[in-house]
């Protein structure tokens, strides 16, 4: 089915999410249609601000915030999921904390 350009590309755009095929996307754009503007304009700012401040750490492969000066070289931290580590640098603990673990630095999907 052929809809207006403009819902066309949005449908387009969500079908190329992992795991979102045709009708998910159309479904999701229907969706995003039926919602107040502020709410959709709210949705891509944070998509917006996500791409802008955040990146993936080319050593660790954990995100960091662009520019992240709190990350400092002799600390590693090695956890079995990204959400751990998360958690680990939010807190001040790693801050004067030496290196807890001696590992080699390599980048692994979540499990």
């Amino acid at each position: 089915m052929s809809y207006p350009p403009p819902l066309q590309a949005v449908v387009d755009e969500l079908g190329r999410f992992p795991g979102v095929g045709p009708k998910s996307a159309q479904r999701i754009a229907f969706w995003l249609m039926r919602q107040p503007s502020e709410d959709v304009a709210r949705l891509a700012q944070s998509i917006e601000e996500m791409k802008t401040r955040l990146s993936f750490c080319e050593r660790c492969c954990n995100i960091a915030e662009t520019g992240d000066s709190a990350r400092s070289a002799p600390t590693i931290d090695v956890t079995k999921r990204r959400s751990v580590s998360s958690r680990i640098l939010r807190t001040s603990w790693r801050s004067n904390a030496p290196a807890r673990f001696t590992a080699p630095i390599t980048c692994s999907t979540e499990s």
